[in-house]
């Protein structure tokens, strides 16, 4: 079939001449079936077969409605995406109508990709992935609104954008969804007078465009692009005198784990260290309570010893057993409890600078910031990396093997409080 000779103009008649029984064939097998086929009689005759001239008649209807053009010129293309169902549901066609509206307009720009201003050159998944991610230039903004200088030095300058034509000026070039001139703006869902938005404005940029926007009332700091940049690194390194300003005008950043006094994690990891080990030993004395071996191997010691005899009790014999220190060493007898124990308290053994480098990099990799209220699920983090355990293993798996359990009991038990208090839940 050549799209080409029947697809430059629409005709419903040809178009359902040509692609009727595909299209037919998508509504009856693809992702609309349950919607109609099953819940609307419309679309099925009583002996239970399809009404094939009611579908496409629906169909039809559907793909020209999305259509945003007076002449419905891209309805053939929707169709052939719908009959190859590239386009999976008619509702999903209705989503596209806003971006063939926008294409519509953008095809005719001379920066518009040459080779996508003809659409029936593009597949479904082409097409999304141009028109999303093409940006026509935007006519800079003049209007500078409303905004405070905070903050000045030879690296960077701050700014507070105290209403949405600040936001937008001085975010001209970003994603930021508060710099929106088009659509919604959302300046006035994230600023507030005890949580405004700063903007990083360097004075000597390492790349176009680049800016920062910091909002620590939600803990989101963006690049100019939106995405995640690491906070530490920004204002520690970056722009290394910026930190003190914000230790004064966000005193709540020192709840961040990679900005926490030293003392404080220390006193936190002590904490931990001491519920961990708590556990471990009741692990290990419950192991000991169970191996019928360890008992068979004392009772066979303290005859060799000579210090029970068959006229004992077997009162005596244990209590004497008991009395005996190097018959009830469990760790020197059980070599698999004593490198578990070995080697928890050597994952344990993590240093403040550490701890705030794996807060870091976590912080990098989830876009989540943590405090030091979130410190047990570091010394976590910290464990598996020990222990070499697989991270990825899906939401509400628990890791294998004793060592696993460690770190499951770690994540599930622990809580601290704003006081850097360690407490264990049940």
């Amino acid at each position: 079939m050549r799209a080409r000779e029947f697809l430059l103009e629409y005709n419903r008649a040809k178009t359902a001449q040509m692609v009727g029984p595909q299209l037919i064939n998508a509504f009856a097998t693809g992702g609309d079936k349950q919607q109609y086929q099953f819940y609307d009689t419309t679309f099925v005759f009583p002996d239970g077969q399809p009404n094939t001239e009611a579908i496409l008649a629906e169909v039809l209807r559907n793909l020209e409605e999305a259509d945003p053009t007076k002449n419905k010129i891209y309805t053939p293309w929707l169709a052939r995406e719908y009959a190859k169902q590239n386009i999976k549901r008619l509702e999903d066609a209705h989503v596209l109508s806003p971006m063939l509206a926008e294409y519509d307009k953008y095809k005719k720009r001379n920066d518009f990709p040459a080779d996508a201003k003809d659409i029936m050159r593009l597949s479904y998944s082409q097409f999304y992935t141009i028109v999303g991610n093409y940006e026509p230039p935007a006519e800079p903004l003049k209007d500078k609104g409303q905004a405070r200088e905070v903050y000045k030095d030879s690296d960077v300058r701050v700014m507070i954008p105290d209403n949405e034509q600040a936001a937008c000026y001085y975010g001209q070039g970003t994603r930021w969804c508060t710099a929106a001139t088009k659509g919604t703006n959302y300046f006035s869902r994230y600023s507030s007078p005890k949580s405004p938005l700063y903007i990083l404005l360097p004075t000597q940029p390492r790349s176009d465009g680049e800016k920062y926007q910091l909002h620590f009332g939600t803990d989101q700091f963006m690049d100019e692009n939106d995405d995640n940049t690491n906070l530490y690194s920004l204002l520690t390194s970056r722009f290394p005198n910026l930190y003190k300003y914000f230790i004064q005008a966000e005193p709540e950043i020192k709840s961040m784990i990679p900005f926490t006094d030293d003392s404080l994690l220390e006193s936190i990891g002590t904490q931990i260290v001491d519920y961990v080990m708590d556990h471990v030993w009741e692990k290990v004395n419950q192991w000991e309570s169970e191996d019928d071996s360890f008992k068979e191997w004392q009772m066979e010691e303290a005859t060799k010893l000579g210090i029970i005899n068959d006229e004992m009790s077997e009162m005596e014999v244990w209590d004497t057993i008991h009395e005996h220190d190097k018959l009830n060493d469990y760790l020197d007898y059980n070599d698999e409890a004593r490198r578990f124990v070995r080697d928890v308290k050597g994952s344990l053994k993590i240093y403040p600078q550490t701890l705030k480098e794996i807060a870091v990099d976590l912080m990098e990799q989830t876009e989540d910031s943590f405090s030091y209220w979130d410190l047990y699920s570091i010394y976590a983090y910290a464990m598996e990396d020990y222990f070499g355990l697989d991270r990825d293993r899906g939401w509400g798996n628990t890791l294998k093997g004793q060592e696993g359990d460690i770190v499951d009991w770690v994540r599930s038990h622990l809580s601290i409080s704003r006081t850097g208090q360690v407490s264990y839940i049940r």
